[in-house]
């Protein structure tokens, strides 16, 4: 608010005057002239924005003759006379109402400079601002932020109110409308003092390139357009506005959350699969680690074939432990697998249990999800465990093949010697 220093001396000559009646714009009054009285006098009368007259001892000065500042005025009645220009350089208004009806500045969100309202006896700008006064300031500040909201301005209005256009989307299908908004304050708007830091930031997060600043913005808008479209009265609707101005925070903190609240369900959603796809892939990996070893199997067995040729005690039963060798190393691995298993068990199943906390029961649509994925990896581990069960089964196959072969190997040899002995026995 700018308030000059002259400006501010003038208000105070009124005031010292005992703030006597504006006839139009003028105002006139006597005092003793004391020597504060005199300094305010002369700075004013140097300053040449506003018409003073001093009459002294029947006899008159005034700044309009270009007359020099009287000497002879201290401790002595005088009469002051002052017009003012009603300009930049100061107004005077009968009352607080009487500024916010003829202020055209104040449409379009400006404080007038300069202004004293003399029923208030307030200087636009003094610390002791009255409840009304923070009102106008609160409703002109919104003026200038829905201004910087809108999505543009009706151009062919140069002067008066601003028309802001809010283009939203339609209910019925997807198409757009604009809502027009004409800013011409009222007195009723006096009760109310509306808070725009959801605006600011709003504004300031979009500047900054901030996430979903553009998806805040569209909701305000429409949060906006809903309560516009209330008014009875298309003249009224800014009054409307600033009267409803709680209920269009509300729906706009409403209309955000049911976003935020969509948005988070589909990011939930996508981490899901996510620690599904990975969670998957170790376990997948487990058993195909285990693959690749149990290539082996039929090697150790196909042994046999070679063995025969050989004919020999000592490779046989050198096979015997080389068999019985694989064997535990297999068992090995698979015990390694089977721990590695549970372990990716165990961390899936933590990784899953912070979706089950209490800011997220809200998505019914997330249980279900996630339902879907522990049930599915569920079954994974059961059939991965099955697997790993028949592998260790397997294991055992080149020791019981080689144990089979010696003991047939045998076997025949034993046959050979029971012979021999019941032939010598004859």
């Amino acid at each position: 608010m700018q308030v000059s220093p002259e400006f501010k001396l003038i208000v105070e000559l009124y005031r010292q005057l005992n703030c006597p009646t504006l006839k139009g714009e003028r105002f006139a009054g006597s005092l003793m002239c004391l020597e504060e009285t005199e300094v305010l006098l002369k700075s004013l009368w140097e300053c040449k924005k506003f018409d003073i007259e001093i009459d002294v001892d029947n006899e008159a000065y005034d700044t309009d003759s270009e007359e020099v500042f009287p000497k002879e005025i201290l401790n002595k009645n005088i009469i002051i006379t002052v017009s003012l220009p009603q300009t930049e350089n100061g107004k005077f208004y009968e009352s607080l109402h009487q500024w916010v009806a003829t202020a055209e500045q104040l449409n379009r969100g400006s404080l007038t400079p300069n202004t004293y309202l003399i029923k208030e006896n307030l200087l636009v700008g003094e610390a002791n601002e009255s409840a009304e006064l923070n009102s106008v300031i609160a409703i002109c500040k919104l003026t200038q932020k829905l201004g910087e909201i809108a999505h543009y301005h009706d151009e062919k209005i140069i002067s008066g109110p601003f028309r802001l256009v809010f283009v939203v989307p339609s209910k019925e299908d997807k198409s757009f409308y604009p809502v027009v908004l004409e800013t011409k304050l009222s007195t009723k708007m006096l009760e109310y003092q509306p808070d725009v830091s959801i605006i600011e930031n709003i504004i300031e997060e979009q500047a900054n390139n901030r996430l979903h600043a553009l998806e805040r913005i569209a909701t305000f808008r429409i949060a906006l357009a809903e309560i516009i479209k209330k008014s009875s009265n298309d003249k009224e609707t800014f009054t409307h506005l600033v009267c409803h101005w709680n209920e269009v925070l509300d729906n706009f903190q409403k209309s955000w959350e049911s976003y935020i609240n969509g948005f988070s369900f589909q990011k939930l959603k996508a981490e899901i699969a996510e620690k599904q796809t990975s969670f998957s892939q170790k376990m997948t990996d487990v058993i195909a680690g285990l693959s690749t070893k149990l290539f082996s199997l039929p090697v150790a067995i196909a042994g046999v074939a070679i063995l025969e040729k050989q004919d020999s005690i000592i490779a046989n039963w050198f096979y015997v432990a080389g068999s019985f060798l694989t064997t535990i190393l297999m068992l090995s691995a698979i015990k390694i697998q089977e721990t590695n298993l549970n372990n990716i068990k165990s961390g899936c199943d933590l990784a899953f249990s912070e979706y089950h906390k209490e800011e997220n029961k809200e998505f019914s649509g997330i249980k279900q999800e996630l339902k879907v994925v522990v049930d599915s990896l569920n079954d994974t581990t059961s059939e991965l465990k099955k697997k790993l069960k028949l592998y260790r089964w397997l294991s055992w196959i080149p020791f019981w093949a080689a144990m089979i072969y010696i003991g047939l190997k045998s076997q025949i040899h034993f046959g050979c010697v029971i012979h021999y002995l019941f032939n010598a026995l004859k």
